[in-house]
């Protein structure tokens, strides 16, 4: 996680926003029709979108409003592929790690953003791939965590870690976890994995149920392969 200064293109006297959250949770499209006026006071709506389908790829925002909770923030970071806005998260669900604004509160963190009194922190994120030799059958971009498992009737795994292609160890385990720092306060820590600071460019490699009671978590630096 990094600070850097909020920079707003000069052309604009408001600040230009994307709109986003899930239509499918009951309260986001009402909240977000009584809390428009008050954002248009503060910044321009370039775009809303609440099934996470549009292309945003060229659409000239300076950052995006995510209404909802964390898992609208992972599908948000999901929507935005490789060209990544800072997110503001305005929390309607239960959880607010990320999305950590009230909707009583967002009126004045709107006008200290498009002052220019903010900060932005960047997390790390990860390109998760399924690959059949040279064929890649499938590709993600994560920010909390990848997760490995067996499907139905999901017996036990045998999976062979590489890093920068060394063989680290093998594991026999029902499934293998690598979480960002932002992640490793979820799926991770329930299976014993440690917590990251968020500052850290790093991933935590944890096995899920292991056979063996000498398999430990593995914390390696996030430029390794």
């Amino acid at each position: 996680m990094t600070t850097a200064a909020w920079a707003v293109s000069k052309i604009h006297c408001k600040p230009r926003v994307l709109l986003l959250g899930s239509g499918l949770r009951a309260n986001v499209i009402p909240e977000a029709e009584r809390l428009r006026p008050l954002i248009e006071q503060h910044v321009e709506i370039l775009l809303t979108d609440f099934e996470f389908k549009e292309d945003l790829s060229q659409i000239p925002a300076d950052f995006a409003i995510v209404l909802g909770g964390d898992g609208s923030i992972l599908r948000a970071a999901r929507q935005m592929c490789s060209r990544q806005l800072p997110v503001l998260g305005v929390n309607l669900g239960k959880l607010g790690f990320l999305a950590d604004v009230s909707p009583s509160d967002l009126s004045e963190v709107l006008a200290a953003v498009a002052s220019g009194d903010c900060r932005i922190d960047e997390h790390l994120m990860f390109n998760a791939s399924v690959r059949r030799g040279e064929t890649v059958l499938a590709e993600q971009l994560g920010l909390n965590e990848t997760v490995l498992t067996a499907g139905p009737p999901h017996s036990i795994l045998t999976v062979q870690l590489y890093v920068d292609a060394v063989l680290v160890t093998t594991y026999s385990c029902d499934g293998l976890i690598i979480s960002t720092p932002v992640g490793s306060t979820a799926y991770n820590l329930s299976a014993g994995g440690p917590i990251l600071r968020k500052t850290l460019e790093a991933f935590a490699i944890t096995a899920v149920s292991p056979h063996a009671l000498t398999v430990r978590p593995v914390v390696d630096t996030a430029d390794r392969v």
